[in-house]
């Protein structure tokens, strides 16, 4: 038993047997031709197995003017994995995400506690509300987290 990260494939999005949470949200990607050619503007996409499982799909987006939009599909085990899970993301972050990144903008589904929860201990803080835009229906969270904080106090 063990754990590969392989460079993310389209197939994924049709191996991957995701979060109850998260079926809506695959199944827009697997229709938005976006998310099959342009999605990730450049930056890398993985995915991470647990034997032939895959636990997550995941990668960063780049916004423009140093803002930078994680992405992330969640596998229906991926709680179970997260001592392998949180340090990728941070390696992912630390290798792919030019130190100019000033914000990370995320959405999540209201409704998914479990995401809201991650995100929350990534440091990120609900900034608003995205009304009924949510694959599912339901409202979304506006996430945000700015990384150079320290940086612009000390230059006003």
């Amino acid at each position: 038993m063990s754990y590969s990260v392989t460079k993310f494939k389209i197939s994924d999005w049709y191996d991957i047997e995701p979060r109850e949470e998260a079926k809506d949200d695959l199944e827009a990607i697997k229709k938005e031709v976006i998310y099959n050619d342009v999605y990730t503007n450049g930056m890398p996409f993985f995915t991470l197995r647990y034997n032939d499982e895959i636990i997550v799909i995941y990668g960063f987006m780049y916004g423009g003017c140093g803002s930078y939009f994680p992405a992330v599909i969640a596998g229906k085990n991926m709680h179970k994995h997260l001592r392998k899970v949180i340090p990728l993301f941070y390696e992912y972050f630390a290798t792919y995400v030019p130190r100019t990144c000033r914000r990370m903008e995320a959405y999540c589904d209201i409704m998914d506690t479990k995401a809201l929860t991650l995100a929350k201990h990534f440091g990120f803080d609900i900034i608003g509300i995205r009304h009924c835009s949510s694959a599912a229906g339901h409202d979304q969270a506006i996430l945000e987290r700015l990384t150079l904080v320290d940086h612009r106090k000390v230059m006003r």
